[in-house]
């Protein structure tokens, strides 16, 4: 019978902190990388932007850009700080378009200059149709009162995330 060796997954909080925590890093720079890495990647940009406050006035799309400007809670060094910090940043999609958004009350869409906690990024595949040329991949942006959905081309996007300090 052959042997089965059991893999135990790796610590993602102490790699979190390793790859993004120091102690004289003043804001950081992160670019997601495409597939095979998107999915590792966007697990940790959805933790750099977790919990960040931001609101629809403060999102922008122009010249095939989306912007969204936000305060970023910095999990990344409360391990060694004790304390947690926030810094301005700001997430950028390109080439980009906003396809939907979404309210999850009327009052939400009322109030959409007022600041929301984001809850995460995620994404999906999604299938040409007669108005695009080619298949496209839609990023999920998840607030506590709103959703926006982000397409970009599949294979040709960049989608980067810079705070104030590390730009």
């Amino acid at each position: 019978m052959a042997k089965i060796r059991r893999i135990k997954p790796p610590d993602f909080s102490s790699l979190f902190r390793e790859l993004f925590d120091g102690e004289h890093i003043e804001g950081i720079s992160f670019r997601l990388r495409n597939v095979p890495n998107l999915t590792h990647d966007l697990a940790f940009l959805s933790s750099l932007v977790h919990d960040a406050e931001c609101s629809l006035s403060e999102c922008s799309a122009a010249r095939k850009r989306v912007v969204i400007n936000c305060k970023r809670d910095r999990w990344e060094s409360y391990h060694r700080t004790k304390r947690l910090e926030q810094i301005d940043a700001r997430l950028i999609f390109r080439p980009a378009k906003i396809e939907c958004i979404r309210f999850r009350s009327l009052k939400a869409a009322q109030n959409s200059a007022m600041s929301t906690s984001m809850l995460g990024i995620s994404t999906k595949p999604v299938a040409k149709d007669e108005e695009q040329d080619g298949d496209h991949r839609m990023f999920i942006l998840t607030t506590l009162d709103w959703s926006l959905d982000i397409v970009v081309p599949e294979y040709e996007f960049i989608v980067d995330l810079h705070d104030s300090a590390g730009r």
